[in-house]
């Protein structure tokens, strides 16, 4: 390939992996906050920390 494809390339990658990125972080704060807003209405979670850790440690 010649250089210049290469880097548009590369570029693409980079900008494909840093919206990945983004949009897994965006999945995991949608998650916790559906989970800490069901855990309030079961009285399940007091706050948002042990939400976090209730999804990621059951």
């Amino acid at each position: 390939l010649s250089e210049n494809l290469k880097n548009q390339l590369d570029s693409l990658e980079q900008s494909t992996k840093q919206r990945l990125d983004a949009l897994e972080l965006f999945v995991q704060e949608y998650i916790v906050d559906t989970t800490y807003l069901d855990g309030l209405h079961e009285n399940n979670y007091p706050n948002k920390l042990s939400t976090i850790f209730g999804y990621y440690f059951e």
